[in-house]
């Protein structure tokens, strides 16, 4: 639900939280979150606990990639960052390279389709 939500996040322009009244006049300004905010909530603290579990990883991986193919130019960055941090915490946690290998192949469902058990395509 996180991925979803950010999807619809990754294009929007974000309040700057100035209200003005009519004549122009700033009457309220308000704390807001950026698009880099919202990135950090949802996946610092899940990268950092899960990094040693393949399906945590490989959905992290899926989510990250599929919002860094819509998201606005300037808002890819921190998807880039956050993908080079669950590559380095996912790597640090496995004790053998293919294993890190396997758990960094995305897969949006988590359950190993990435780890070669695509299923049959007919045609």
């Amino acid at each position: 639900r996180l991925h979803d939500c950010l999807r619809q996040l990754a294009r929007r322009p974000f309040p700057d939280g100035v209200y003005r009244d009519e004549a122009g006049e700033v009457r309220l300004v308000v704390q807001t979150m950026n698009w880099d905010a919202y990135v950090h909530l949802a996946f610092d603290e899940i990268r950092m606990a899960g990094a040693g579990s393949p399906q945590v990883s490989r959905r992290l991986k899926a989510a990250l990639t599929d919002l860094r193919s819509i998201a606005l130019p300037d808002r890819v960055p921190i998807l880039d960052h956050q993908l080079e941090l669950l590559e380095a915490a996912t790597t640090s946690a496995m004790d053998d390279e293919r294993d890190a290998r396997m758990a960094l192949r995305e897969d949006r469902e988590g359950i190993g389709v990435a780890a070669g058990l695509e299923p049959t395509h007919t045609a």
